[in-house]
């Protein structure tokens, strides 16, 4: 099932350019297909991203992916509306994230606060503007849906930039 705290943020929304960062077997990346979001989406492993097109094309969607390694992708400039960190952080500089965002798109992310400490998203997002920020004790879509403290940001391109 896709990522709750994603399907809350987007319901109602309309859709634009999404990038799946360390999209997996594309669980969330066609979800938001489904609800029309042109959806990039990329992953170090090959099989899972390979799965992810056998999937969306059954579905008759159209997923754009490749299976390439962080520091690999071309993130391109002013190219998302949305992008989504589920369950996984940035492991390029943030700007090449920050810098690949529209003016006014959002990053959307979820994980363990282990991932990077209690704060450590704010720091590293501080260009953006939060418009949400919360640690929660919830069940993790991964390690056996085991409760542990989850980190949920909304982050916003300024559109004065």
């Amino acid at each position: 099932a896709p990522n709750a705290f994603l399907m809350q943020i987007v319901a109602g929304r309309t859709p634009g350019s999404a990038l799946d960062y360390a999209m997996g077997e594309g669980r969330n990346a066609i979800y938001l297909a489904q609800l029309g979001w042109d959806v990039s989406g990329f992953d170090q492993a090959d099989a899972a991203v390979a799965l992810a097109e056998k999937r969306a094309r059954a579905l008759k969607l159209n997923l754009k992916v490749s299976a390439v390694r962080d520091a690999d992708y071309d993130f391109g400039k002013e190219r998302f509306d949305l992008i989504l960190f589920s369950w996984s952080m940035p492991l390029v500089p943030v700007e090449r994230v920050i810098d690949s965002l529209k003016p006014g798109g959002m990053v959307v992310m979820e994980c363990a606060v282990n991932y990077v400490g209690r704060n450590g998203m704010l720091k590293m997002f501080d260009a953006l503007q939060i418009n949400r920020y919360e640690i929660v004790r919830a069940k993790a879509d991964w390690y056996n849906r085991m409760e542990t403290d989850v980190l949920r940001m909304v982050a916003v391109k300024p559109t004065n930039r």
